[in-house]
């Protein structure tokens, strides 16, 4: 794939950006976290503004699997306060499913979004692809969220027409307010 895509880049069939994107992304699949971690930094450097976030969003996950969540964290923040997640599909057309899910994972914990984050971690380790480090590594994201709780919307009209929220803790009894 690395040969391919440097003959691509050779002919000018496609821009160098989208090349370095390519090769983070296939590097991130082979397992080379320093050489997908070179590639998508190039990557973000070479895009040109309006397309940024697809690289960045990217380069988070290629941060938190080289074993620095705070990076990455502070990387999907600042996208989802700068409202630029819509070229998050550009993202997703480059990774196969389990990917995705750990990608959209990291980004509902970075919106604070517990219980999907939680779900989506639950349904990233139901996919047969993940190996055994990053398995422990996401069962340490699920240990950690149940650590913290979450908050769960209940279905309305339960209750005499009221609205609930059950509040599940790790180690305590459920609330429902």
């Amino acid at each position: 794939a690395r040969q391919a895509l440097a003959r691509a880049e050779a002919r000018g069939e496609v821009e160098s950006w989208r090349a370095e994107q390519a090769g983070a992304v296939a590097a991130l699949l082979a397992g080379d976290l320093k050489r997908a971690l070179e590639l998508a930094y190039r990557a973000r450097e070479l895009t040109p503004g309006g397309d940024r976030a697809t690289t960045t969003y990217l380069l988070a996950l290629i941060y938190d699997r080289s074993g620095a969540p705070e990076a990455a964290l502070r990387e999907l923040v600042a996208l989802v306060k700068s409202r630029d997640g819509a070229q998050r599909g550009s993202v997703d057309i480059l990774l196969p499913l389990p990917e995705r899910l750990y990608l959209d994972a990291l980004e509902a914990q970075a919106r604070d979004n517990v219980g999907n984050a939680g779900l989506l971690w639950g349904a990233y380790l139901e996919c047969p692809e993940p190996e055994a480090p990053e398995r422990r590594l996401v069962e340490r994201r699920l240990a950690e969220l149940r650590a913290r709780g979450s908050v769960v919307p209940t279905s309305p009209g339960l209750g005499g027409g009221r609205s609930h929220l059950l509040i599940l803790t790790p180690s305590g009894p459920q609330l429902q307010l």
